[in-house]
């Protein structure tokens, strides 16, 4: 596609050739958005996703189906982020019901919303690529965690 672009562009030099503009917002989406903050929603969502009690009391509680991560689908950055951001409420509300397998299985709900408000707020967008302010975002919800929780939160960072 490229070879072929250059060659239009040498033939018509007034004819504006790019690629597509999805594929490209899809890039970019997975540039801008801070890869612990992704590798943590994919976690939680995929917790969700594939056992079958928490996965009951989502639907059961109003939450949509959360959405597998796939690298072929262009939207897929954008339908990840909005179905966590949409059953983030849902996410909290069954940790709070069940905390002992939640205790176990996902991070602590201080985290989360800490996740969430960086990822919903627009004013944040600009904010996104600066990763000293996300590892601050962390830490500061990091310290109401428990001892348990740090330790998890620190597995799953290193892995």
């Amino acid at each position: 596609m490229k070879k072929f672009r250059d060659i239009i562009v040498e033939k018509y030099p007034s004819i504006l050739a790019f690629g597509c503009s999805a594929h490209y917002m899809n890039l970019l989406a997975q540039e801008i958005t801070p890869k612990s903050v992704m590798k943590h929603a994919i976690e939680i969502q995929k917790f969700f996703r594939n056992h079958n009690r928490p996965h009951g009391w989502l639907i059961e509680k109003g939450g949509r189906r959360p959405q597998k991560p796939n690298e072929k689908r262009w939207n897929s950055q954008e339908a990840r982020l909005s179905s966590f951001v949409y059953n983030y409420q849902k996410y909290v509300e069954n940790s709070i019901e069940d905390n002992e397998e939640f205790e176990k299985n996902i991070l602590c709900p201080s985290y989360l919303s800490t996740t969430v408000t960086y990822l919903e707020d627009p004013n944040s967008r600009k904010e996104r690529l600066d990763n000293e302010q996300v590892a601050a975002a962390i830490a500061e919800s990091l310290k109401t965690c428990t001892d348990y929780e740090k330790k998890v939160f620190h597995l799953l960072m290193n892995c």
